[in-house]
């Protein structure tokens, strides 16, 4: 009978054998999507009258979609979106306050019209921000 013995020189050459791995995907991309926010890239049938699926994105230049995580985000973390220049939308999936409105308008100043997010307003009526407004 076979038995195997598990030893740190054979952990070690078992490492060594493993190919190596290559995460392309940035810094930055990493830690938004870690802390929950849905990072997408171009739509290839966009202008074709087709509505495909999102393309992955890895870097920077890939990303044209954001969407904002459910609960957490902070200006911190929307800071990181400035550095995404082909950035066609940043979205919510559920409605923001007021003061979350005002947070995303401050951080993102010159990001402003790319804001397509629902906000609830004190007396329970939502306004559409689109890019117009």
């Amino acid at each position: 009978m076979l038995t195997w013995k598990l030893t740190l020189g054979s952990l070690v050459v078992l490492i060594a054998n493993l190919p190596p791995y290559w995460d392309p995907t940035t810094a930055a991309i990493r830690s938004l999507r870690a802390k929950g926010y849905r990072i997408e890239g171009r739509d290839p049938c966009d202008g074709a009258g087709f509505c495909c699926a999102l393309l992955p994105a890895s870097e920077d230049g890939d990303v044209y979609y954001v969407t904002l995580p459910q609960r957490g985000w902070n200006m911190s973390q929307l800071r990181h979106l400035k550095r995404f220049e082909n950035l066609k939308s940043i979205r919510a999936d559920r409605a923001v306050t007021p003061t979350e409105f005002d947070t995303l308008c401050e951080t993102l100043q010159n990001q402003k019209d790319l804001l397509l997010v629902y906000v609830q307003n004190p007396d329970g009526t939502r306004t559409w921000t689109r890019r117009d407004d």
